[in-house]
């Protein structure tokens, strides 16, 4: 099959993709040349050389490297660019976490957290490497496993441009994917068109925050469609970011308070307990363990912690300090502690 060909089709309508698929069925050659006129429309030649000289592999729907779970769904698209680890494509136990740009912190701490603790189950997080959600769930992945990103631009296009370091680290310890050819900095449309991918490589979609209407919706309803599960956490209802979520589960996604939720649901293996004990895993003293413990998903402040430990703020202080040098919590804005 010619790559050059396959590139250019990518680049093409819906229908157009769906010509091309059912000629791919057919392998019928005479169905090829028909679409030899779009070869001087991309320049062919110069991505595939793009592709050699950085690392960039080619995956056409024909190759062993292509999802199993992509093609399943109506529109795949025809050509991947992937940047990483290819060997993630081979993986059915994903998961893909989306949401809101503009989180709060709490939604942003869930995120990480959920994303951290589905990858001590071997579950591989994917996301749009947008601000927000996306962001923090790509981040809690990389933490303790690994994670794919789905671009709505060309491989070598960072947007936002503030996730360039988080790219950097994806591709070392994960995968970027898109269907666009390089240097493509993206259109309106192309990000709703990254979603159907995010949803067809994921078992099930978690949304974590999310407005009335807005693209993680999007990929809620596509994985609906194609037959996937599709969780969402709950939120108070007078809340703008959790007006998308407490709707979905009004219509029938599952409601979601831990991984254990999901993991079930998709009857997946439960991780040892010594995985999910956290605290086991760190010699703390017991005033250490007792702020520790005092901490969850909910970020809190000083004061309240020293309300649930009885601990006084100045020792408090010295305690939170080490705990966070040692990145056993984190500090997020306005001196407010979650656990890492």
């Amino acid at each position: 099959m010619d790559v050059n060909l396959l590139i250019c089709l990518a680049q093409q309508k819906t229908t157009i993709k769906n010509e091309f698929i059912e000629a791919l069925r057919e392998e019928e050659s005479q169905q090829l040349i028909k679409f030899n006129k779009y070869l001087d429309e991309v320049r062919s030649s110069e991505i595939v050389e793009y592709c050699k000289q950085n690392k960039v592999t080619i995956i056409s729907i024909t190759d062993s490297l292509y999802p199993e779970l992509l093609k399943q769904i109506p529109d795949p698209p025809i050509v991947i660019y992937a940047k990483g680890n290819v060997d993630l494509l081979k993986r059915s136990t994903n998961i893909a976490i989306v949401g809101t740009r503009k989180c709060t912190n709490q939604g942003a701490n869930i995120a990480f957290d959920f994303a951290k603790q589905l990858a001590n189950y071997n579950i591989t997080i994917v996301s749009g490497l947008a601000e927000g959600i996306d962001a923090y769930a790509h981040k809690g992945a990389v933490e303790k496993g690994s994670t794919i990103a789905v671009l709505g631009t060309g491989i070598d296009v960072t947007f936002p441009a503030c996730n360039k370091e988080l790219y950097k680290i994806i591709e070392e310890k994960g995968l970027i994917i898109t269907e666009y050819v390089p240097s493509f900095r993206g259109e309106k449309y192309t990000f709703p068109e990254r979603n159907r991918i995010i949803a067809g490589l994921s078992r099930g979609v978690l949304v974590v925050e999310s407005k009335e209407k807005g693209g993680s919706l999007i990929t809620a309803d596509l994985a609906l469609s194609y037959n996937r599960e599709v969780f969402a956490v709950p939120g108070r209802i007078m809340d703008e970011n959790s007006l998308g979520t407490n709707t979905l589960i009004q219509k029938g996604a599952k409601l979601v308070l831990s991984v254990e939720d999901i993991v079930d649901e998709l009857n997946w293996l439960m991780p040892s307990k010594s995985i999910t004990n956290e605290a086991s895993k760190y010699c703390l003293s017991n005033d250490e363990k007792r702020v520790y413990e005092s901490l969850n998903l909910e970020p809190q402040s000083v004061d309240t912690i020293a309300v649930l430990t009885g601990i006084p703020t100045n020792t408090l202080s010295s305690i939170l300090t080490f705990l966070e040098m040692q990145k056993i919590i984190r500090q997020l804005p306005g001196k407010q502690f979650v656990r890492n």
